[in-house]
């Protein structure tokens, strides 16, 4: 059996498909194949293609007469039809891959009999040359020195925070053969979203290569990622078909709140990017899929993956179906005062959650709030005065909590 199928899917990439080939052909391994898969390109791509299958045999092409549906499913899953790998890795036509990306993945797959392996990468600027860290950068440190991460719940809800991308990562063919994993066919991109999650919760260890192998071309002309218009919104529909999967798998309240976090997480970032004329419209579109998850749900989402305040509350105003305050966070115009802090604080999670943010302040304040005694100006009796009110204000808080707190245990 080949040891390693890459799946390459191209469309109107010509300016890069050839670079991407190259770096395909270059790889050190002796028993891989390439299939490159052409979702109906006017560029001239299809023919560059064309070219290297005719002189190289590791690379199998297909043509597809025209451009499919949504982003990149159709051209790969007629990719995965074909493979004939024990495992199967993927690669976009216009990144740039190191010589030992797919040996070093295999190798730490195949010593430590794991389903998935994964490498880090570099985001490389198409404007500039730049190249800089991907957003779970910080997510390697998490996982510590290990070479493996077994995928128990808690493994899981670690790794599913990565970002989504495929081209990163080998999978056993078994796996996804067993567990019908594919990328989902509709009028939308991101489908690599759901084939994560769906790869990730089926699989029992991931072996880690914590090493930027390749390097994933953002700001091109033509690019999903530079999208800013209601297309986004089509994120949506992948956190329905995750939530039914997990449903359908027995695994939703194993992971609802990390779900929940993912919706959160895309909710804020496509908030950034949409326009003003289109927020109620993100706001109908979101607050639906925000609306399945119960309040007790939310609160432990926000305390298992410390959730900033901005999402937090993005969050209850799309479960509250406040538009208002929707459109305030969006539109950055809202700030909170302490009493607007503890309602909602108290509301969503309870007596005992604000009497502990209120002792934090308290001490803050007691710390930081009062006038430094070395400090050059003379210390205003008013100013003096004023944080000590503001200290007893806190501390009044605190007792009346703590009382409701109690109350609230003897019913």
């Amino acid at each position: 059996m080949t040891k390693l199928s890459i799946i390459t899917t191209s469309y109107n990439i010509s300016k890069y498909i050839g670079r991407c080939l190259d770096d395909l052909l270059a790889q050190d391994l002796d028993d891989y194949e390439i299939i490159v898969v052409d979702d109906g390109s006017c560029d001239g791509s299809a023919d560059i293609i064309a070219d290297y299958a005719s002189k190289h045999d590791l690379i199998h092409a297909v043509m597809l007469p025209e451009n499919s549906i949504g982003g990149v499913a159709t051209a790969a899953n007629a990719g995965l039809e074909l493979a004939k790998g024990e495992y199967i890795g993927f690669a976009d036509g216009d990144d740039l891959y190191a010589p030992d990306m797919f040996s070093k993945l295999l190798n730490a797959a195949q010593e430590h009999g794991s389903d998935l392996a994964i490498c880090d990468y570099f985001l490389l600027n198409d404007s500039t040359g730049e190249k800089t860290a991907p957003a779970d950068e910080g997510r390697w440190a998490e996982l510590g020195a290990a070479e493996v991460v077994s995928l128990d719940t808690l493994g899981t809800k670690k790794i599913l925070r990565f970002v989504a991308v495929p081209w990163r990562k080998i999978y056993r063919r078994e796996l996804l053969e067993k567990n019908n994993i594919s990328f989902p066919v509709g009028d939308y991109f991101y489908e690599d979203n759901p084939f994560h999650w769906m790869s990730v919760v089926s699989a029992e260890s991931i072996a880690l290569v914590p090493e930027k192998l390749c390097q994933h071309r953002v700001f091109r002309e033509g690019q999903t990622m530079a999208t800013t218009d209601r297309r986004l919104f089509k994120m949506f529909e992948h956190h329905n078909t995750i939530y039914k999967w997990l449903e359908a798998h027995g695994k939703l309240e194993v992971f609802d709140t990390s779900l929940l976090r993912w919706l959160v997480s895309q909710t804020e970032w496509i908030s950034r990017k949409c326009p003003p004329e289109l927020r109620d419209e993100l706001f109908d579109t979101v607050s639906p899929e925000i609306k399945k998850y119960s309040h007790k749900q939310m609160r432990e989402m926000v305390d298992e993956n410390k959730t900033g305040q901005h999402g937090s509350y993005l969050a209850i105003s799309l479960q509250d179906g406040n538009r208002k305050r929707f459109h305030s966070l969006v539109s950055g115009h809202i700030r909170f005062s302490l009493l607007q802090t503890a309602y909602y604080r108290y509301r969503r999670f309870g007596a005992k959650d604000v009497a502990k943010e209120a002792r934090k302040l308290f001490w803050k304040k007691l710390k930081f709030g009062l006038p430094r005694i070395d400090s050059p100006s003379a210390i205003k009796d008013a100013q003096l005065e004023r944080v000590l009110s503001e200290l007893e204000d806190v501390k009044v808080g605190i007792r009346i909590l703590e009382q409701k707190l109690d109350n609230d245990s003897r019913k």
